[in-house]
């Protein structure tokens, strides 16, 4: 490294030092939620989430990918032109159907968890 380079790094980092400071807009004050003498602080209930179809989705994600990486792991292993012996496949299609089905659950359940349940009917 040359000298100018060098000379250029320090300025550069000298000069973009200087503006992270000027980021906040008033200076940070502590301070407590609790009044003084109250015996516990006083809590807002949380409301209970809505039911939705998280769990239906993470299923039905986990099966759909676990089936395409078993698929794959099982069709990888049996083709001499990628180095699979043959041997042993059905042990690698479920460690592809596992390996599948990790991601399929939680994209699934976020896809599913966006779905509400409907009310149950009361009718009697």
């Amino acid at each position: 490294m040359t000298n100018a380079h060098a000379a250029s790094l320090v300025l550069i980092g000298t000069l973009a030092v200087a503006p992270l400071g000027a980021q906040r807009l008033a200076p940070v004050v502590l301070t407590s939620t609790t009044i003084a003498g109250s015996a516990a602080p006083s809590r807002i209930p949380v409301p209970a989430a809505a039911p939705s179809h998280w769990l239906e989705g993470a299923v039905i994600g986990a099966l759909i990918t676990g089936a395409l990486g078993a698929s794959l792991a099982g069709g990888l292993c049996g083709d001499a032109d990628s180095g699979g012996s043959g041997q042993n496949c059905s042990l690698r299609a479920l460690g592809g159907f596992v390996i599948g089905a990790v991601p399929g659950f939680t994209i699934g359940g976020i896809i599913g968890g966006a779905f509400p349940k409907a009310p149950p009917d009361s009718t009697q």
